[in-house]
């Protein structure tokens, strides 16, 4: 039984591991902060950085324009062009 316990608990830390190292990532030093962007004219805005030919969305802008924390996630510049920039 503990034999079982322990390989669940092996499998959930590997797992958990996998997931946060693909998902979440936060603006490196090699990205370039590009501006504040919202899908929504109305919506919050967040961080755009990019990375070669790479652009990243990222945590919220706060009211002055400054890039905010948080996690990072591959945006195209397809979506870009069809959003807004805050700044």
């Amino acid at each position: 039984m503990k034999l079982k316990a322990r390989i669940l608990v092996l499998a959930l830390l590997i797992t958990g591991t996998f997931f946060a190292a693909t998902t979440s990532s936060s603006a490196s030093g090699a990205r370039t902060f590009q501006g504040c962007w919202t899908f929504f004219s109305a919506g919050q805005c967040r961080a755009v950085y990019k990375e070669g030919n790479n652009y990243y969305l990222c945590g919220a802008c706060d009211a002055s324009g400054n890039p905010g924390s948080g996690s990072c996630g591959n945006i195209s510049q397809q979506t870009l062009n069809q959003g807004y920039w805050c700044s």
